[in-house]
This record gives structure tokens, sequence and C-alpha cells, in this order.
């Protein structure tokens, strides 16, 4: 044979061992993390962990496997054998690490655990030998245990094997996964309606509504935040809207909670609750529900209700105040009014050359009342009129700026801020505003018009 037959033959046993693709995933014992636990901090998970690898390329012996962990591993606490115990069938024994062959005919050896500072960003290593004997055949797997592991986040194996100098199989999977701990939504959303003509009560001739929240706590996770359900309540709720009226009596809160507070400006409303009925393992939802129990008061439309949740525990330390938000700005609901609102936002009335006026559609077949209110760039209040005439039935009717002046009491050189409600529903009846001077006409967008 020559040199030149010699080289292809060498090449071609070169590429029976080439790089492949190894697979390296968890087993059925692989690591939940909380990923709250990990961003506070908590103790590292320190214990056992596995996983199991399938081969891409077939390994002969004498090839070298390293296993390298990523930085949230760390070994320093792993004491290994270099001589492997393989006298149990099937199984490896290199003291803190073991191996479980399946039914394979191979066997491990040379182990070496390399335990770099993870502090600056180094990754911990395991090699160990293919014995002499039979080889790993292609997608040979097998798993590898590790007793006494630190684990302190999500974290990753990368698989590289090598044999006379050559990489013949490389692969990288998830040994350690993070999971949120707190699964929290709006079971019951603010979705009460408010009468069109008696507002201190809802359609349905009651003054009460009730919002709902489901909340679930996974604290079977390692690594996992532990509540505070002592001196300060497990969680915090704010309801964010214009709840102007609502007062701290009128908010029924569950009886594991403190009671409500409401802010000097009514614009949001705070609760606590107590996680003392939290489930620990299984997962399954504590639902709290806060009745709103309206007094006397008109009942104000909120607006879109948003929610933000907040989880205390002292794993989150004093500088965080033992806080952390999990959820922010969720979607609960709103009280709306049944009419239907129309705010033309600036309305500028009584300025010399300028006119303004707004047009108001009647759809229905019968007349509608209205009702009208506004605000000025003074901070002026105008409390809510009778527009002094119903809207004539499929007709449009034009409300001049004189008219609506007078009906409000505001000055000239006033720019007003109109609303108009209307009862009927939505969409029956329809607004346009402009204004008109010497260079034309320019229309001014309403709250239909913007879609809200």
């Amino acid at each position: 044979m020559n040199f030149f037959k010699k080289g292809l033959v060498a090449s071609a046993i070169v590429a029976s061992f080439g790089a492949s693709a190894a697979t390296v995933q968890p087993s059925t014992s692989a690591l939940k993390l909380s990923a709250e636990g990990v961003a506070a901090g908590v103790a590292a998970y320190n214990g056992a962990f596995d996983f199991d690898v399938t081969i891409g390329a077939e390994h002969p012996a004498g090839a070298t496997v390293t296993l390298t962990f990523s930085n949230a591993v760390d070994l320093v606490n792993v004491a290994a054998n270099n001589a492997v115990d393989n006298t149990t069938p099937q199984q490896g024994d290199a003291g803190d690490i073991d191996f479980n062959y399946g039914n394979g005919s191979f066997t491990f050896n040379n182990v070496v655990v390399t335990d770099n500072d993870n502090s600056k960003g180094g990754m911990d290593t395991i090699t160990f030998d293919i014995s002499l004997g039979q080889p790993l055949a292609k997608n040979a797997a097998f798993n590898v245990a590790i007793v006494n592991g630190e684990v302190s986040g999500a974290a990753t194996a990368d698989y590289s094997a090598s044999h006379a100098g050559s990489v013949i199989d490389t692969g990288t999977g998830t040994i350690a996964a993070e999971y949120t701990q707190f699964a929290v939504s709006v079971k019951t959303p603010l979705d009460a309606v408010i009468n069109r003509t008696t507002n201190t009560i809802y359609t349905d001739n009651t003054a009460n509504d009730t919002f709902a929240l489901s909340i679930v706590n996974y604290d079977d996770l390692d690594m996992s935040i532990t509540v505070d359900a002592g001196a300060n309540a497990a969680y915090d709720a704010v309801l964010t809207g214009t709840f102007t009226g609502v007062t701290s009596g009128e908010v029924n809160v569950p009886a594991t909670s403190a009671a409500a507070t409401v802010n000097g400006g009514a614009d949001f409303i705070t609760f606590d609750i107590d996680g003392g009925a939290t489930p620990t393992t299984n997962g399954s939802a504590d639902v709290y529900s806060v009745i709103f129990e309206h007094g006397v008061s008109a009942i104000a439309a909120t607006g879109a209700v948003e929610l933000d949740f907040i989880v205390n525990s002292n794993d989150f330390g004093a500088a965080a105040l033992n806080k952390k938000q999990i959820v922010t700005d969720a979607d609960a609901g709103q009280w709306k009014i049944d009419a239907t609102i129309i705010n033309v936002p600036y309305l500028p009335v009584g300025f010399e050359g300028t006119s303004s006026s707004v047009h108001l559609s009647n759809e229905k077949t019968t007349a509608v009342d209205v009702i009208v209110s506004a605000i000025d760039q003074a901070g002026n209040v105008y409390p809510a009129v009778d527009l002094g005439m119903d809207l004539p039935k499929q007709t449009v009717t034009k409300i001049t700026q004189g008219a609506l002046m007078t009906l409000l009491g505001a000055p000239a050189e006033s720019k007003l801020s109109v609303t108009f409600n209307i009862d009927a529903n939505e969409g029956d009846v329809n607004g346009y505003a402009f204004t008109t001077d010497s260079t034309g006409r320019t229309e001014i967008s309403t709250s239909q018009q913007r879609g809200n």
C-alpha cells in the first residue's frame, strides 16, 4: 500500500470517530429551581443531581470524556475516587460520582474532578476515560449522578469526548432549570356596570361587586422563597384606577387579610393577604376575594383597573424592603357607566375670532337624555347638569359654544374638557367636534375617535 492509500485509510478511521452531537438531558430527577429564589440569592441547592448522556458517535476504548459545567454549578464538595469500582453490574462507583451503564458492556475509569473558582467565572469539570475493553457504540447511553453538588441557578453541562487528540463527540444539555414560583391571575375582574340614572348602585340593583385573585405558590421548588406569614402579610395586592368616593370601610377584604388602604387621591387601593393557607407542595390555587360594598356615595367609573402583586419575604433582604413585585399592570377589569360617554378633551370657547361646536348624532328611534360636565385650564370644575333638551331621534344636533358656556357657567376664553354622559348604549350616539376661524375648520378628536 502506497503512502497516498495509507493516508486515505487513516482519514477514514478518523472520520468514523468524527465530530457529532451527543445529547445531554435531565433525568426524571432533574433540578427545578425557584426563579425568584435564584434572583434573591437564596442559599444554593446542595445535594444530588443527575443527567443522562446519549452519545452521537462511537467512542473507542481509551477515549476521554470531559464534562464542563456552567458557572452555577460548584463541585467543591464532590470527592471522587480516581479508580471506579465497577464490580456491581451496570454500575460504576467513584465516590461522590456514580455511573449507571444501563445494559452497556462498557465501563469508565480514571475520574478527575477539577474545582475552579466560580466566583471568578471558573467552570468546574469532571473527566474520565473509557476503560479498556468494549467501546461505546453510537447512541449508547449512560447516567451520571453527582452527590454533594451545589447548584445556584439554571445550569448546563457541556459534553466533549476525544481520542488520540481529536474531538469525536460534543453536546450540551440542561441539568437545572428555573421556574416561576408564583402564579398569580385575576380570577374575577371588576365588571359591574353603574346605573346610569341612579349612580349609587349597579345595574343589578345592588351596590356590591367582587374582585378575586388566584394565587399559586410552588414552594416545592428547590431554592424557593419563604413567604412572610408573620409580622408582615405574605402578599400585597394593589388595584389602580379611579376609585373616587370609595372608603376603606367599603372594601371587605378576606378574613385572613388586614384592612384595605385607600390612598388620599382615591386612585389606588392596597390590601394585604396572609399566606398562611398557601399550599406548600401540590401547586393548587388559593382564591382571595375582595368585596366592594358601596355606601350612599356615587360610584365612579374607574377606567381600566390594573393589578400589581407583591410578595413579602425575608429572603429578599432588608435592602429590598423584603418585597418583590411579581405582577405589574395586569388587567383587573373596570366599572363602567351604563351609558355612552363622549369626552372632548380640548374645546376653546368664547375666544374672539374662533367658533367651536359639538355635533351629536342620535341613531336611536327614541329621544335620548344628555348630562354635561367639564373642567377648564384653571382647574375649575363644572358639575354635571342636564343638557336641557333630549337629542331627537335619528337626528344630528349642534351644540354651540355659547350654549355650553351658558349651561355650565363658563366664562369667555375658557379651554374646556367637556364630557357628555348620554342615556344610551355604546354606539347609539356619536360625537364630532371642531373649531372654525379665519384659517378654516379644525377637527377636535373625541374619546370615541381615540377608542377610549
